[in-house]
């Protein structure tokens, strides 16, 4: 059995020559050979698609090192009321992140409920004599290979590390206004009480996660997300064809003019996109999501689908 980070490289492959084949057959719909191609490679994927569910459920749990740093933990000690208030939010963080991957802006308290039982977050260990605490969640994948806590973690590490205007719109765009409201708490209630922490984990793929949190740098991306304003959600109507589509949880569109639109959609409506395939038509009702920079007004426009038909 492959790597999953080899499974995830095949699968990648498989899902460009997909799309190839199916542009192919959208050209030439009476295409015997096409049409064996796209079946042929379909099947593919989802026998990597099974592997890659195997592998990540043989894993079993993420692993989250977290250092506790500061003036307070310096010595290997923390109030403990400090220590439960921050790991209460760190935990509402990733499970809130999690919940906007899966389910999208329009989940409810039971879709953030179940995304909390899927995660399944749990204080492993403490290391003696210091502030260093082992946290784990279940990896829990999908059908497809997905895992919630494997996303959230990505999409969080993301932003954490992100530098620039434009990136830090989109980022906080794909972890949804509460995620962002939710990872910014945490970031204030730390530098409130002179807490800094280091987060690092290695992902299912084998790929190091890391982010060193001073004072500095914790104030410096808060006062960042604290200039990024969404805008009222509004929901948008797409007719058009499809252009090509990722199991990662994106669908391009081509509407009657030509234009092009990416609409991300959460992993939870995976099944049903599925059932489609480049060069069908279709009809698209999606939220129209705004992130603005208040300092600079810049402005990242993106598209989530609610419905496919």
């Amino acid at each position: 059995m492959h790597s999953i980070a080899k499974i995830e490289e095949l699968i990648e492959s498989a899902e460009l020559i997909l799309i190839r084949h199916e542009k192919e057959l959208s050209r030439s719909p009476n295409s015997l050979f096409s049409r064996v191609m796209v079946k042929t490679t379909r099947d593919r994927i989802n026998e990597l698609r099974g592997n890659l569910y195997f592998e990540k459920s043989v894993r079993e749990k993420e692993i989250i090192d977290l250092r506790l740093k500061g003036k307070l933990a310096r010595v290997g000690k923390l109030p403990l009321e400090l220590l439960g208030a921050f790991a209460k939010i760190l935990a509402e963080t990733i499970t809130e992140i999690g919940r906007q991957n899966q389910f999208g802006n329009t989940s409810s308290s039971k879709n953030y409920n179940e995304t909390k039982n899927t995660i399944d977050l749990m204080f492993e260990r403490l290391i003696p004599g210091s502030t260093h605490i082992i946290v784990t969640g279940k990896t829990n994948p999908d059908l497809f290979g997905n895992s919630i806590i494997e996303n959230a973690l990505e999409n969080t590490f993301e932003l954490l590390n992100t530098n620039d205007a434009n990136q830090l719109l989109e980022s906080s765009a794909k972890i949804g206004g509460k995620g962002v409201k939710k990872l910014n708490q945490l970031l204030k209630m730390s530098v409130e009480s002179e807490l800094e922490f280091d987060l690092e984990w290695k992902s299912p793929n084998s790929t190091f996660f890391s982010w060193h949190g001073d004072k500095i740098k914790m104030q410096s991306i808060t006062n960042s997300i604290s200039k990024i304003q969404s805008n009222e959600p509004v929901e948008f109507e797409i007719s058009g064809t499809i252009f090509s589509m990722s199991m990662k949880g994106i669908i391009e569109v081509h509407d009657k003019d030509k234009k092009l639109y990416k609409i991300n959609f959460p992993l939870n409506l995976l099944e049903k996109v599925r059932n489609y395939q480049i060069g069908d038509n279709c009809n698209i009702i999606c939220i129209q999501k705004g992130q603005i920079n208040s300092l600079t007004r810049e402005e990242k426009v993106s598209f989530e689908l609610k419905e496919l038909a």
